[in-house]
C-alpha cells in the first residue's frame, strides 16, 4: 500500500496536469450527460485553434472532458488571477488575456497563442469574447483573426448546445 501510494504521488507530481483532467473528466460526466458530435474533426496530432461559443462557466471543463487530448484555453486575467484557479489553469497551461490589458500584452498573447499551434498544440478561443447573457451567439471579437494571421493550421468550430439554462449561465 505504501509503495503504492508512492507511485501515486509521484505520477501526480510529474503529470499535474492528467491528474486534473481525470477529476475533470469524473466530475464533468457525474453531473452531465455529454455527447459529444464531430470529434473526427479534432486532430489527433498537430496544431489547431477551436473556436466555441461560450453559454456557461462549466463550458471549459464540458471540453475537456469531451476532447481526448491537452487543450490550452485563452481565459480571462481576472480569473488567471484569482487565487483558487490560479494553479489550475497554470498547469493547464492557459493564456491570460483581459480587456485592461494594452495593445502590447494583448498581440504577446496572442503571439503565444499562435506559438502553441505551431508547436502542435490545440488552443481554444470563445470567439465571443464573453459570457454570452441571452444564450445566442453574439458576434465574435477580432482574436482568432490575429491568432490565425500567417499559420497554417485549422480552424475548428465547436457549438455548446444545451448549457444554457444551467445553475452555471446567466438565464
Amino acid at each position: 500500500g505504501i509503495i503504492t501510494l508512492a507511485v501515486s504521488v509521484y505520477i501526480c507530481a510529474t503529470l499535474p496536469e492528467m491528474l486534473i483532467r481525470c477529476v475533470n473528466w469524473i466530475l464533468a460526466h457525474s453531473f452531465y450527460r455529454l455527447t459529444v458530435n464531430g470529434l473526427e474533426n479534432v486532430p489527433k496530432s498537430g496544431g489547431a485553434l477551436l473556436v466555441c461559443n461560450h453559454t456557461s462557466y462549466s463550458d471549459v471543463s464540458l471540453l475537456l472532458a469531451s476532447i481526448d487530448r491537452p487543450i490550452r484555453f485563452l481565459i480571462y486575467r481576472h480569473l488567471y488571477e484569482k487565487k483558487l484557479l490560479n494553479p489550475i489553469v497554470k498547469t493547464m497551461k492557459s493564456i491570460p488575456v483581459g480587456p485592461e490589458d494594452g495593445p502590447k500584452a494583448l498581440v504577446e498573447a496572442f503571439t503565444q497563442a499562435r506559438e502553441a499551434i505551431e508547436a502542435g498544440e490545440l488552443v481554444l478561443i470563445f470567439a465571443e469574447g464573453s459570457l454570452t447573457r441571452i444564450g445566442r451567439i453574439i458576434p465574435f471579437s477580432r482574436g482568432l483573426e490575429r491568432i490565425m494571421k500567417g499559420v497554417d493550421a485549422p480552424i475548428i468550430p465547436i457549438f455548446m448546445d444545451q448549457v444554457w439554462g444551467s445553475i452555471f449561465s446567466f438565464r
